[in-house]
């Protein structure tokens, strides 16, 4: 994933796992005339959160488009964890999307971050076009907010309410915050 021509794309609309409820209790704030405000200021403490991290945190569906291999027989995924790939398509010379055949590759959510590895005496498609390959997967902890571990959970309430004190969210979280997140970056070499 390092220097290779790659995007991705966000298929769902990022949700914060923390409710404006929780936040509003955490940061002791006592009125409703700002929970438009509150809600808009846990997504982007939480879109922040996912890219320092390197995690999706509620499940997200996404695609990953590259244009090279790095490794011989496998892909890393960025975003994790890895729940489930539904699909590796590659652009053939017609430029049309085909499918690879899941018999083909194993899925590896075991590791960070997870991985596409082509089974042995497997090759993989032939490059035509910049961004001719992509895969669709699913990733995060799961579907509800008390999937995603306490202590990103906390993080975020800390890292918004700093925003909410500056009227403002910083792209890096606060210092009193990364120690805590730190334990779940995922940092790509």
């Amino acid at each position: 994933m390092g220097h290779q021509k790659s995007a991705i794309e966000f298929a769902d609309a990022i949700v914060s796992p923390v409710t404006v409820a929780e936040f509003k209790t955490f940061a002791r704030i006592e009125n409703d005339d700002e929970e438009t405000y509150l809600a808009n200021l846990l997504i982007a403490t939480t879109e922040n959160a996912i890219k320092y991290l390197g995690r999706c945190l509620l499940t997200q569906s996404m695609t990953y488009r590259f244009s090279e291999f790095e490794d011989a027989d496998k892909v890393e995924l960025p975003y994790c964890p890895l729940q489930t790939i539904e699909g590796f398509y590659y652009l053939d010379s017609d430029v049309t999307w085909n499918e690879v055949d899941s018999d083909d590759y194993f899925t590896v959510t075991e590791s960070i971050p997870g991985a596409l590895i082509f089974k042995i005496g497997v090759s993989q498609p032939v490059k035509y076009f910049d961004y001719g390959f992509k895969i669709s997967y699913t990733t995060g902890y799961g579907d509800d907010n008390t999937d995603v571990p306490e202590s990103i959970r906390q993080a975020i309430m800390i890292w918004a309410n700093t925003g909410y004190a500056n009227k403002m969210i910083a792209t890096e979280p606060p210092p009193e915050v990364r120690s805590a997140l730190s334990l779940y970056r995922v940092v790509h070499l």
